[in-house]
């Protein structure tokens, strides 16, 4: 039985599965709650119910987690490390699916290693009556499962060789460095996808690729010529001797006494022309097409798609460059937060291109957004490219008397950022400085432009976000559509983004009423919305207040006494953490002991907000220096006692 066919099973029986293993869980909207996994009642057990993350479970109180398969391993009591056969069998049963009556013991296995020797990824093959059935381990996430990023086989020994061997299969690739070469194959063969393997332990080597004698392997070893081509790295492909069966590899070769040393040295080396990515029509004929096709991914849930290009546009001083760092530090980080009123959904790499601000100015606000220094503990994520600092902007396209095409040095950042691990967002900002062309008038060089971008997007299946000016209307502005009106460039500009959001200021007796009472701040309340979108998003118009601590636009309520809503919550908080500390009530961030989770404990005020309002007065506290926090031996984040620290004003609002 195949793993995804009882994966598939299983996610379209999460209920039924769950209730099974957990009787007494609670499902609320997505997602399911249980005290622990031995099912007692609580909350501290997440199961994700549906989305791309179904099935993935997380306990906070013992920080396990993993996937449904993981999750049935740990209730019915298996070792899924030793018995990953039986899990599948078992859960294959209670699906009413065929078994397969596993054997415990793979009949072969392979372990991919890093160049230092550190086990990466474990392959297990069984032979059944239908055929060889492979299932990866990752040894890194502990699951059954390919790595986001593939490694090559043999890594400790390519590190050592100048000239290294691909070949299909890890069979084969063992058969080959017994006769003293270095072999080695991507994971999963002949069927893996070629953009998710890690091929740069390849540079400055000599590669030389021994196809297998069939039509599948002739393509394989096309399409790892062409990736190899293409990332700089000088490949060949073995031209095949004649009079070979069909699927002869160098495995059978082996066996047989075949010459391989004088074959690899004296036979022709095929270097075909590159193909370019041609229009063929047939190529995308209907059964190409998914009957269940994937639900969209977000950056930022129900605001920014993943994959696809998107704009966020707003008149000067704004503070648009203060929220895409804000976002990049909770992507890279994995911050808990929220961004644009949404909860950040993806974390992995990101890189930032801004044409207009310095690295003094950077280094400014990003110890302002993160004083602790978070960010140094990711620099194989984070990439913040200053421009004036390097060589200044540069063209995406360039318009010629003649024509219009994507400019040399783009071509060549495109190419860097394609060699960056799980890359989850790419910033121009603003889009102005990367444009040699003219956006106001021609059409053409916005569509050339969103195109080129569009490709980026869907290459390294990244969020790209660019930045934009929306221009001065001669009045005030009304709603979304006169938003959307003022985005400055011609219509392809707007048309060629998948989603655009964008701030614009309240009206001025609008921003005197909310500041009633209060000293009024210019420049600090805006209005934020998604004004056009090609997916189904979250369209709601949304009161922004600044930060007056760290500059940062925030979501706020609409309720025209929200200030003082805010301050108020703030010293009961402090009020409520001095007194549990005198009590030696433990108290944290989030989890068991959360602040959330103790809400009981709290004045009833507090009670009565919810999870990200609570957790937003908390990080309003934190970011002012009234409460610090200090991690225990459970890597918790713990509130200190008002008395140890040092009170101000804050103002981050809910």
């Amino acid at each position: 039985m195949d793993k995804n066919k009882i994966l598939t099973k299983a996610l379209e029986n999460i209920d039924r599965i769950v209730q099974h293993l957990f009787p007494a869980a609670i499902k609320r909207q997505n997602r399911f709650y249980i005290g622990n996994i031995q099912g007692e009642e609580g909350k501290s057990l997440t199961i994700e119910a549906i989305g791309p993350k179904a099935g993935y479970w997380h306990d906070f109180a013992t920080n396990e987690g993993g996937d449904i398969l993981s999750l049935w391993a740990a209730v019915k009591k298996y070792d899924i490390n030793n018995d990953f056969a039986v899990v599948l069998d078992s859960l294959a049963s209670f699906l009413g699916m065929a078994q397969q009556n596993f054997k415990k013991e793979p009949d072969s296995s392979w372990v991919y290693y890093d160049m230092d020797g550190k086990a990466l990824v474990k392959v297990l093959r069984y032979n059944t009556a239908t055929g060889k059935i492979f299932y990866p381990y990752d040894c890194i996430s502990h699951n059954y499962k390919f790595p986001e990023i593939r490694p090559l086989f043999n890594l400790p020994l390519i590190k050592k060789s100048e000239k290294v061997i691909i070949v299909e299969g890890e069979k084969c690739a063992e058969s080959i460095t017994a006769q003293g070469f270095c072999g080695t194959t991507a994971l999963g063969g002949a069927n893996t996808l070629i953009e998710k393997t890690d091929w740069t332990p390849l540079k400055d080597k000599e590669v030389l690729i021994w196809p297998d004698n069939d039509e599948p392997g002739q393509r394989y070893a096309l399409k790892v010529y062409e990736k190899l081509i293409s990332l700089g790295i000088q490949a060949s492909i073995l031209e095949l001797p004649a009079n070979k069966p069909p699927k002869w590899d160098c495995a059978d070769a082996a066996n047989e006494n075949f010459d391989i040393s004088n074959y690899i040295t004296s036979s022709r080396k095929l270097r075909p022309e590159v193909r370019k990515n041609e229009l063929i029509i047939k190529d995308w004929n209907i059964t190409r097409y998914s009957t269940k096709p994937k639900p969209t991914e977000f950056l930022v849930d129900e605001i920014f798609p993943l994959g696809v290009v998107s704009m966020l546009a707003a008149v000067g001083d704004t503070g648009k460059s203060m929220l895409i760092l804000d976002l990049a530090l909770k992507i890279t980080t994995g911050m808990t937060g929220v961004c644009f009123g949404h909860r950040v959904m993806q974390q992995g790499a990101v890189v930032l291109f801004l044409a207009e601000d310095d690295q003094n100015e950077v280094e400014r606000r990003l110890c302002k957004l993160d004083p602790q220094g978070t960010r140094f503990l990711y620099p194989d994520r984070f990439y913040i490219l200053p421009l004036p600092n390097i060589s200044g902007s540069f063209p995406i396209v360039e318009e010629k008397p003649n024509e219009i095409k994507e400019s040399t040095v783009f071509q060549q950042i495109k190419q860097q950022i394609m060699e960056i691990d799980n890359i989850k967002l790419i910033v121009f900002d603003p889009l102005s400085s990367f444009i040699n062309g003219d956006i106001t008038f021609n059409s053409s060089v916005s569509a050339f432009l969103m195109n080129s971008l569009a490709q980026l997007a869907v290459q390294t299946k990244a969020t790209v976000i660019i930045t934009h000016h929306l221009r001065k209307t001669g009045g005030e502005i009304n709603g979304v559509d006169d938003v959307r009106e003022a985005i400055r460039g011609s219509s392809a500009l707007v048309n060629g983004v998948r989603l655009a959001y964008a701030f614009w200021p309240l009206k001025i007796l609008k921003q005197k009423e909310y500041f009633r009472g209060k000293e009024f701040i210019p420049n600090a309340l805006f209005y934020g919305a998604v004004v056009k979108a090609n997916n189904k998003v979250d369209r709601e118009i949304k009161t922004y207040l600044r930060n007056q601590n760290n500059g940062l636009l925030e979501v706020i309520s609409e309720n025209k006494n929200v200030l003082n809503k805010i301050a108020v919550n703030e010293d009961i908080l402090l009020s409520d953490i001095a007194r549990l500390n005198k009590s030696n009530e433990r108290i944290t961030y989030s989890g068991r002991d959360g602040v959330f989770e103790k809400r009981n404990l709290l004045s009833v005020q507090l009670q009565k907000l919810s999870k990200r309002n609570i957790r937003a007065v908390v990080s309003s506290l934190l970011s002012c220096n009234k409460v610090t926090k200090e991690a225990d031996g459970n890597l918790k984040v713990v509130l200190i006692p008002e008395n140890e620290v040092e009170h101000g004003q804050g103002s981050l609002p809910l």
